[in-house]
């Protein structure tokens, strides 16, 4: 990964193939990036301490938003463009200075709205989307890396993305309303993989089971519920990329 550097691309001559470069290679930026994040945090600095405590694999599952899987299509997508690594793997925290530069020269250089456009032009929406929802990830990554928040909030942080507390929990625990602990968790990239997201059949039952409760007992008459109207503003607000919070009730 110590390799990873962003050739720019010729714009008006790019294929399919490049998109699908691109993509991978802001994949591997990625769990680049948030492996470098994880080392540090852990003291790691060593090759051979980073291959005996296999337990930041999961780490870095939910703080890149790339699954072992995807990483692995996407680390052999670049092999194939790549002349192979010669020699001694460097230090690892030369690697991640070299990480680090790279996204940031990709973040600063990378016409992200050109090659969404041309993507979409192509006919390749899922590129685009890719490309787009991968960037937005990296940018989030690395941000995180350099104005770090309090280490309760990345504790937190990282026991909802793993699912191992709900947002209720984790907005109580930090101080914060559920919506702005919402907002603080998108712009600092901790996201729930959707094997967590998806639900089981007793938690589904349970929420058809309070929504027709509630139906039954309004008669199919509509109510204010805040907690739906705070929900839909703050939909509203990202869709419409204006920051609506201030008239939600209190």
């Amino acid at each position: 990964m110590a390799n990873v550097s962003w050739p720019k691309p010729d714009e008006s001559a790019l294929q399919p193939r490049d998109l699908t470069w691109i993509a991978a290679f802001i994949d591997v930026l990625a769990v680049g990036l948030a492996l470098t994040e994880i080392m540090g945090l852990r003291g790691i600095d060593s090759w051979q301490q980073l291959e005996e405590s296999r337990d930041w694999i999961p780490e870095v599952r939910v703080t890149s938003g790339v699954s072992p899987e995807q990483f692995a299509v996407s680390a052999s997508v670049l092999a194939q463009g790549l002349p192979p690594q010669v020699g001694d793997r460097p230090p690892l925290d030369q690697m991640g200075r070299e990480i680090q530069h790279s996204a940031a020269e990709f973040l600063r250089s990378f016409p992200v709205a050109v090659v969404c456009d041309l993507s979409r032009a192509m006919g390749e929406e899922a590129l685009a989307h890719q490309i787009q929802v991968g960037t937005e990830q990296l940018s989030a990554i690395y941000r995180r890396m350099h104005v770090p928040e309090s280490e309760q909030f990345r504790i937190a942080a990282m026991a909802y993305a793993k699912g191992a507390i709900e947002i209720d929990v984790a907005a109580n625990l930090l101080g914060l309303g559920r919506a702005d602990l919402l907002a603080a968790l998108e712009v600092n990239g901790f996201t729930r993989s959707p094997e967590i997201i998806a639900l089981d059949d007793v938690h589904r039952n349970a929420i058809l089971g309070r929504l027709r409760s509630d139906r039954l007992q309004r008669s199919g008459k509509p109510s204010l519920n805040r907690d739906l109207l705070t929900r839909d503003v703050i939909a509203s607000q990202r869709i419409e990329d204006v920051d609506a919070r201030r008239w939600l009730l209190r």
